[in-house]
């Protein structure tokens, strides 16, 4: 950028940026002197602030940040307008690094005791879904500044082995300082640091849209693995969905997921677009009926060896003993548990092809989801998006220990995230999709889920379920995070965060129905795709069901009858 203040000083990188490259910030000069040298500029209207120059006459300077009594401890980058956590308040942004790699400063640093510091980042025109990594330039800029802060206000220790470490961290769960930069500043890991590479890169990127702006068919198709089998009978747009998010953190942007193969450590070789380890394969077939192996062998998606290793492991035996074909599938998944020699694809496609990957991941997403689903005290399950996922991802239906595991969390918070999205690419897969669109999302997310039981978890029958239902729906598409029991509860409390309520004959897709039953009991569900179509929780059935417009004539008899639509930024999923 160029300098607010005449007489620009020209500066020098030290040893250590000048190895990174040449880093125009160097550490020992104060974030005053490098605006007025134009490395930096300051924001409009700040540069008194900046040179510390008093307000009024007479007012004395502010004091300056003793670097060893007040260093800086953590160091924010985020990009500008991202969608805040329940809870979360916005933070006050110390730089700006716009899209032309200038970097501007609203704080400065040196005039402050805080311990986190800001780095906002622009996001770039045309991107401002902001699905990919910032542009070379501005990337550059970032690890640029991000080094610069982390040398001058980090405290750092000489290890034994004369390496630096810093006492600090980059919390950066977006993926906007590049991985070089962030493994060179030697900080203490954070919860991102502790995932496989593959699934941190994903994370990030779900973070980085937020679940949020518009897709087109390919942009969405992006965010997951290449699929090329058909949908097997049965499978329904929520699992199909599952699926997708399961591939996305495993083999996303590989040209030909069906044939990858990633080396994990404790867990060997995991194969496929859904990075199926030797542990899960087994498991499987353990838990498949011995006809169920036979028809998959006679279809010729198993070797004929797979009833025979199936057999073994069902006797608690570990296939040692078996000869002819049971002997090379069980050599398959040796090679697969010790991940030291390579799978080539003619062995892939014998012991677990494209259509047996698609199975597996089918039964195995649902074994998780059983196995990990909330469950109230009458014993009623419900399936945990976040949890489900996440044990695709560790190889296991995870317990509670681990979910609660901050890295973990993480990758829950993306699974939810990308949940809506994943549903409505499955129901169209040829057309945009608009996920800043809250009405949108809940009418994919209602429509995926007729036949489920969403009441439970939160009672103890379908009976009168119907708020506890659309409160479900509304959590799914990641719109408001609510659970409400009671008809009136619920459109209090949307109405609370924000959502406007209007007639019922004005309804649009995605609208909460809400029938005001005053002493009676009330009714509540969802619009659907069109105006046409509806969803609501049957009492009768205790199943999420679909039914025309009219229904609602019906069942209001003269009861008040109207519809609450979410706001138009979204803003009520904290």
């Amino acid at each position: 950028g160029t300098s607010h203040v005449p007489g620009a000083i020209p500066l020098k990188a030290d040893k250590h940026q000048q190895a990174l490259g040449g880093n125009p910030y160097h550490r020992e000069e104060s974030v005053d002197k490098l605006v007025h040298s134009g490395v930096m500029t300051a924001a409009a209207g700040n540069l008194d602030s900046i040179y510390n120059i008093p307000a009024k006459p007479g007012q004395a300077q502010a004091a300056v940040r003793d670097l060893d009594r007040s260093p800086v401890t953590h160091i924010d980058v985020r990009y500008s307008g991202t969608p805040l956590a329940p809870g979360d308040q916005k933070p006050t942004p110390d730089f700006r690094v716009k899209a032309d790699g200038s970097v501007e400063v609203l704080r400065n640093p040196d005039l402050n005791r805080d311990r986190r510091l800001t780095v906002e980042v622009e996001r770039p025109p045309g991107q401002e879904a902001g699905r990919e990594p910032p542009p070379p330039v501005q990337q550059k800029a970032v690890n640029e500044l991000v080094d610069y802060l982390f040398g001058r206000y980090m405290p750092q220790t000489q290890q034994q082995d004369g390496t630096i470490a810093r006492n600090g961290q980059i919390t950066d769960t977006q993926g906007l300082v590049s991985d070089q930069t962030r493994q060179a500043e030697h900080s203490r890991p954070t919860p991102m640091d502790r995932m496989p590479e593959g699934v941190r890169h994903q994370v990030e990127r779900i973070n980085r849209h937020g679940g949020r702006g518009q897709f087109t068919p390919q942009e969405a198709a992006d965010d997951f693995a290449p699929r090329d089998v058909p949908r097997q009978t049965g499978e329904s747009d929520k699992l199909a969905a599952m699926k997708d998010i399961a591939s996305g953190f495993m083999t996303r942007g590989e040209r030909d997921p069906y044939h990858s193969v990633h080396t994990w450590p404790d867990q060997g070789h995991r194969v496929g677009r859904y990075g199926i380890s030797a542990h899960q394969y087994q498991d499987w077939l353990k838990g498949m009926s011995p006809e169920e192996i036979k028809k998959l062998i006679a279809s010729g998606q198993l070797p004929p060896g797979a009833a025979d290793l199936q057999q073994s492991l069902l006797a608690g035996k570990d296939g040692s003993e078996l000869t002819g074909d049971g002997k090379e599938m069980k050599d398959f998944l040796d090679k697969m548990q010790q991940g030291k020699e390579p799978l080539s694809q003619q062995e892939i496609d014998k012991n677990m092809g494209k259509r047996m990957q698609e199975q597996i991941g089918s039964d195995l997403l649902k074994s998780y989801a059983v196995a990990t689903a909330d469950t109230d005290s009458h014993g009623h399950k419900l399936v945990n998006v976040g949890r489900t996922a996440l044990s695709m991802v560790l190889g296991h239906a995870v317990s509670a220990q681990e979910a609660n595991q901050p890295q973990n969390k993480q990758i829950m918070d993306a699974a939810y995230k990308q949940y809506a999205l994943a549903v409505m690419h499955e129901q169209n897969p040829q057309g945009n999709i608009d996920m800043s669109n809250a009405g949108g999302k809940i009418a994919a997310v209602a429509r995926a889920d007729v036949g489920t039981a969403l009441w439970r978890g939160d009672l103890g029958s379908g009976n009168l379920g119907c708020a506890s239902s659309v409160s479900n729906v509304l959590r799914q598409s990641g719109v408001a995070n609510v659970r409400e029991l009671s008809v009136n509860g619920l459109s209090h409390q949307l109405q609370r965060r924000g959502w406007r309520a209007t007639s019922f004959e004005n309804r649009q897709p995605g609208d909460v129905i809400i029938v005001d039953g005053g002493s009676r009991h009330g009714h509540t569900g969802v619009v659907g795709e069109n105006a046409s179509v509806t969803y609501n929780n049957h009492s009768g059935s205790g199943r999420w069901s679909r039914d025309d417009a009219n229904y609602w004539y019906r069942r209001a008899r003269g009861q008040r009858l109207y519809v609450l639509r979410a706001p138009s930024d979204n803003s009520s999923s904290a």
